[in-house]
Formats: structure tokens, sequence, C-alpha cells
């Protein structure tokens, strides 16, 4: 029914024949985040869905990444003007008392 030389044709072809197959409309479902697939596929009579994984619940469960720090010593900033621009977590770790991650900043 489609050209062997295209991945989404295949894929669309396999569903197609286990929709023929099965029969049962609710039984084959294509699952993909290529809008044109699932257009494809609905023009077929396929089921198609989205995704629904990758989506985000709340904003509020996410980690933005920084911490605010207001009791810096002097020697840690000196430090961060100085190669190679970076400090040792070591002691840092030991006076501040939050979550390290990595790409994490601190204001």
């Amino acid at each position: 029914m489609f050209s062997e030389d295209n991945p989404d044709h295949r894929i669309l072809s396999i569903a197609y024949d286990l929709h023929k197959t099965i029969g049962d409309r609710k039984s084959v479902v294509l699952v993909t985040k290529d809008v044109n697939m699932r257009m494809k596929a609905k023009a077929l009579g396929i089921l198609a869905e989205d995704y629904t994984t990758d989506r985000v619940q709340s904003i509020d469960g996410l980690n933005n990444g920084k911490e605010i720090v207001s009791d810096v010593a002097d020697e840690y900033i000196n430090t961060l003007y100085q190669a190679p621009f970076e400090l040792p977590i070591e002691p840092l770790s030991c006076r501040y008392q939050f979550e390290w991650t990595p790409n994490k900043y601190f204001i």
C-alpha cells in the first residue's frame, strides 16, 4: 500500500495491516509526536495519539536551577575572578546546606 523507502510509510503500513486484521478500531493505536503521521493514520481509519508523558503538569514542581546565597565569604568571590574561574565544591558543601545539582547557578 505504501512505498517501502519511507520509514513513516513502513510504520503506517504495519499499523494499517494490524487494523485490518484485528478489525476493532480501538485495538490499534499509533502513538507519535509527528502531527503529519497522525493525520495520515486518521485518514486510514487508525486511531492515533500524541505522547502525553512529556507534558509538564505543574511548573511549580520543576527545579528552577538557582539558589540565592547571601553570606558568601570574600575569598570565594575572589577565587571566581582568577583562573580557572571555578570553586571546588568541598568547602562550599560543608558551609551551605542545599541540594547540589548539575547546572545550578547562584545569586
